[in-house]
């Protein structure tokens, strides 16, 4: 019981964009479509053959209306509710499971137009049971494999990095960066190498540094994306996450999981997420900025 609780408490990506979940929309919709057309399920065999093929491809239509809604409006609507940081393999399956219930209904009810019958619990039930038989192993496996898939992608790839951080030596940029506030004549001038990392923090930012031994910060008022600009000339000062900007090179060991990396950094106690839409840039960064052994694979 511990391990089945333990995994359903794992970090699970949720969609990466709309772009995926209108993919994931159209894939549901395709499988619904093809399996009506071939089986024939939900009353269709009993309908006059000229129409059984558009009947079949109804249902397919029905489902499209409903994933899109559920998958892309929603997580739109409701972005807190879906944020991929607090995802989790539990909630994906009650998703799954509402994903399962709100097909299920709308197909019952575009039955009835064909169909012409009365409003009936029994028929209802009947057709979410049915849906569910359908549609729960291809949903919970695939929930499976792209949890596993990921975790193992990922862990391969923290060990690569972790490797070159381990073996390798630095590049160096002996530059200071100076960034500036939105409030005039405002500015902070630090040595790269003792920037830990800059995180947003409303309408400020707050820089991550260390003086000697020592970990300090300091506010300035402006908005990450302004700042990202102002270093885009310092390679090693990478954006890795809508509210982060780390220095690759106080980079000093990275772990992961399903929904991607986090870098633990020198001389701070933060350990900074990386998104999935950043991490190929830092996997590149990283790779870049330390001298890659031919050795390490």
């Amino acid at each position: 019981m511990r391990k089945i609780g333990h995994f359903l408490n794992q970090p699970y990506p949720f969609y990466a964009n709309t772009r995926q979940a209108w993919q994931l929309v159209i894939v549901i919709s395709i499988f619904i479509s093809a399996f009506c057309f071939i089986f024939k399920p939900f009353g269709i065999y009993a309908q006059p053959r000229n129409i059984r093929d558009y009947v079949a491809l109804g249902f397919g239509g029905v489902t499209f209306l409903s994933s899109a809604f559920n998958m892309v409006l929603l997580p739109i609507i409701f972005p807190k509710l879906f944020a991929d940081a607090e995802w989790k393999v539990y909630k994906e399956l009650i998703w799954v499971g509402w994903m399962i219930f709100s097909i299920a209904t709308l197909n019952y009810f575009y039955s009835g137009f064909f169909y012409e019958f009365d409003f009936e619990w029994v028929t209802f039930w009947r057709v979410q049971l049915l849906t569910f038989i359908i549609a729960v192993g291809p949903g919970i496996g695939v929930i499976f494999f792209k949890q596993i898939y990921l975790y193992k992608r990922n862990l391969q790839e923290v060990d690569h990095l972790n490797q070159i951080l381990k073996s390798s030596s630095l590049k160096e940029w002996d530059e200071f960066v100076v960034l500036t506030s939105t409030n005039k004549g405002e500015q902070i001038k630090l040595d790269h190498r003792y920037i830990s990392c800059i995180e947003a923090a409303g309408n400020y930012i707050e820089i991550f540094y260390t003086e000697g031994e020592t970990e300090k910060k300091t506010l300035l008022r402006n908005k990450i994306s302004n700042i990202e600009e102002q270093v885009s000339r310092f390679p090693i000062l990478q954006r890795c996450h809508r509210t982060y900007i780390v220095n690759i090179k106080k980079v000093s060991y990275l772990e992961g999981n399903s929904q991607g990396y986090k870098l633990h950094l020198l001389g701070t106690t933060k350990i900074v997420p990386v998104a999935r839409s950043y991490s190929g840039n830092i996997k590149k960064m990283i790779e870049a900025v330390f001298d890659d052994p031919p050795s390490v694979l």
